[in-house]
């Protein structure tokens, strides 16, 4: 099989760099390792993460150690529901966010400039500024919080990332991301 052009290409230690300095120290998951130990592998001779995360990117595959989220269920004060934590690996998670930052760039030019989420500066305070621009004393605004990821139709999804040019182990990888998660309720 061949691979096609961005197959080839490696991710770089910038790119991996970004990913693991952008985040806090947030709490990991099952595997227990934080993003200290991510920023210490970096500076081993040869970079491990680095080649680890290149033979997944290239092979386009994710162990299933870093699909496993597990679900802690915080109460909600004077009520009787939760709040859900899910706790991920930081291997997972850094690993997400190249290949986020690899998406979010593949697909820039085909964002409208009304589209909002996951984008840097396009905020929901950036669409709610604009909203507010543009009211006038006759409107009527209703919001809706929907969680979309879960009830999203995957094959159209990944039909309109084929249409926007996006294949290859990327494609691979965003096709498996949902299929392979593991959730266990703590």
């Amino acid at each position: 099989m061949e691979l096609d052009e961005e197959d080839k290409e490696l991710i770089t230690e910038d790119e991996l760099r970004r990913a693991v300095m952008g985040n806090k120290n947030f709490a990991p998951g099952d595997d227990v390792l934080t993003y200290q130990v991510l920023r210490l592998l970096q500076k081993v001779p040869g970079n491990p993460l680095l080649q680890l995360y290149n033979v997944c990117d290239q092979h386009g595959y994710v162990p299933a150690a870093w699909t496993i989220t597990t679900i802690i269920p915080i109460p909600k004060p004077g009520t009787d529901k939760y709040w859900s934590i899910p706790l991920n690996s930081c291997f997972s998670k850094a690993f997400e966010r190249v290949l986020l930052t690899r998406l979010r760039y593949r697909l820039q030019e085909k964002f409208s400039p009304h589209f909002y989420g996951f984008l840097p500066q396009r905020s929901t305070h950036h669409s709610l500024s604009e909203l507010y621009s543009r009211l006038s004393y006759n409107n009527v605004v209703a919001f809706l919080d929907i969680n979309f990821f879960y009830i999203a139709n995957r094959d159209i999804i990944l039909d309109q990332l084929v249409k926007f040019g996006v294949r290859g182990n990327l494609l691979k990888l965003i096709n498996g991301y949902p299929s392979n998660r593991n959730h266990v309720f703590s």
